[in-house]
């Protein structure tokens, strides 16, 4: 039986693991938006993912001189109306089957966004949706609310920074 403390203890092991790998995890990240000027970042993400978006923004936009901004997908898809193709959309999900984050990123695509699947399933829907993947390299979490997935979609997210 997997138990969330179970995951808490190996948080900061997968901290490291991303801090020692970012190299290889980010390469393909990184050679496809060198030098590429986004006008926006738009980080979606619901539940945990959404709170993780919400921890890195503030520092992303401190870093990188852009507006970043943090939706729930389904509010992204149904309000969201002033659409900057030259924003760069990153949808967040550890198992990669949200379909809110899904739908995101298909209207994101619709707009010419560029679009960043982060999340641990290297076969997930959201992957396919996605124009640029960034695993979120932590392994399995089989428990609801994500410890060790929120700690690692906050660092990953300030490496795409």
């Amino acid at each position: 039986m997997d138990l969330m403390y179970d995951y808490i203890c190996e948080s900061s092991d997968a901290m490291r693991h991303i801090q020692e790998n970012a190299e290889k995890i980010f390469a393909d990240f990184n050679a496809r938006t060198r030098g590429s000027n986004y006008s926006e970042i738009i980080l979606l993400g619901s539940g945990t993912s959404y709170n993780a978006a919400l921890t890195a923004y503030d520092f992303l936009e401190y870093i990188l001189g852009v507006s970043v901004k943090v939706y729930y997908p389904l509010w992204f898809v149904d309000h969201v109306r002033t659409i900057d193709p030259h924003s760069l959309v990153v949808g967040v999900s550890q198992a990669g089957r949200s379909s809110s984050t899904i739908e995101a990123i298909n209207k994101a695509k619709k707009f010419g966004m560029t679009t960043v699947a982060l999340t641990a399933d290297e076969i997930s829907p959201l992957k396919k949706s996605s124009d640029i993947f960034v695993k979120l390299d932590i392994g399995e979490e089989n428990v609801g609310p994500k410890t060790k997935g929120y700690f690692a979609s906050v660092i990953e997210l300030i490496y795409l920074g």
